[in-house]
Order: structure tokens, then C-alpha cells, then sequence
């Protein structure tokens, strides 16, 4: 395998390019913004209002990578807010001592690098739909199984489907006329 084609050489690369470094301090505050909306609210909620090729074998491999990267983020969001809810029952001392910090420290870089591979691996339009939904349905998984949140019904959930509804038609692909 050639140099550049390793995945810690082209982030040494890409991390001396300020719009790349530009994008990596978004995803930052994002996360930041994220790990804030969880602390205070329920991950069922938080996660899906915040998420909201070349060849066909290329095209492939970017659509499984973009699933499996959205299902790594939605289990990173899934430990935030357990570490986020053992701040607020015990504050840093609790943080510290709890695995879910150590594991968020590891799957974190872990799914930022997949990401990277998910972006290289093909074109965006065969990524993103699994980027996209992948994650806020572990993260519901998570919230519902783990945490033992309930999922609320009615309008909201009517809306939450009408939502989704759209994400799917527009993401089909149209043909030219």
C-alpha cells in the first residue's frame, strides 16, 4: 500500500489544510453542542432532531461505510449522555471512573477516522443516506433499551414520520431528462 494511501497519513496531510482543520473545529463544537443537548434532554429526542459512484462497487463500499460510521456515532451519542448523566450524579470524580468515559476516548477517533474512510471511499450521494439515518435509529435503540426513555406518540411522532418520508424521496436518485 502506497503512503498516501494510509489512513494516518492522509489525516497528517489533511490536518495541515485549514478548510479540513476548519471542519474538523465544526464537528468539535457540534460534538460539544451535542454532548449539551444530551446532558439536558433525552437522547431519543436529542439525536434524530440533530441529524435531521463511481462504480457500483465503489458506490457500495461508501453506502456500507456510511452506515456502519452513522451507527458508531449513534453508539458515541449513546456514551455522551451516560457520561454526561454520571457528571451530573456525581460530578468528574464519577466521570473519571466510569468505563463508558474510557470507551467514548477510544470509538470517538475510532468513528472520525471511518469517517474519513467513508468520505474516501466513494462518491457523497452513496454515503449519505446511511450517514444520515443510521444514526438516529441506535441512538432511539440505545435511548428506548439502554436508558429506558419512551418514545413519545401523536403529532409528534406524525411528524417525525412525515420527516422521514421526505428524507427518503429526496434522496432518491432522478433521472435526466
Amino acid at each position: 500500500m502506497e503512503r498516501a494511501e494510509t489512513s494516518g497519513w492522509l489525516i497528517w496531510r489533511l490536518a495541515h489544510k485549514p478548510m479540513w482543520f476548519a471542519g474538523v473545529a465544526a464537528i468539535i463544537v457540534g460534538f460539544l453542542l451535542q454532548a449539551a443537548a444530551l446532558a439536558t434532554g433525552p437522547i431519543t429526542l436529542v439525536q434524530p432532531t440533530g441529524d435531521w459512484g463511481y462504480r457500483r462497487h465503489h458506490a457500495l463500499r461508501a453506502a456500507y461505510l456510511g452506515v456502519a460510521t452513522s451507527m458508531g456515532f449513534g453508539l458515541a451519542a449513546g456514551l455522551v449522555a451516560s457520561v454526561t448523566a454520571a457528571f451530573a450524579g456525581g460530578g468528574l470524580g464519577v466521570v473519571f471512573t466510569s468505563w463508558q468515559t474510557y470507551l467514548l476516548i477510544i470509538v470517538g477517533p475510532g468513528f472520525f477516522v471511518l469517517l474519513q474512510e467513508t468520505m474516501k471511499a466513494g462518491r457523497l450521494i452513496a454515503s449519505q443516506p446511511g450517514l444520515t439515518l443510521s444514526n438516529p435509529i441506535v441512538a432511539f435503540g440505545i435511548g428506548i433499551t439502554i436508558f429506558g426513555e419512551r418514545i413519545r406518540t401523536g403529532g409528534w411522532l406524525a411528524g417525525a414520520v412525515f420527516a422521514d418520508r421526505g428524507v427518503h424521496s429526496a434522496s432518491r436518485p432522478v433521472s435526466p431528462p
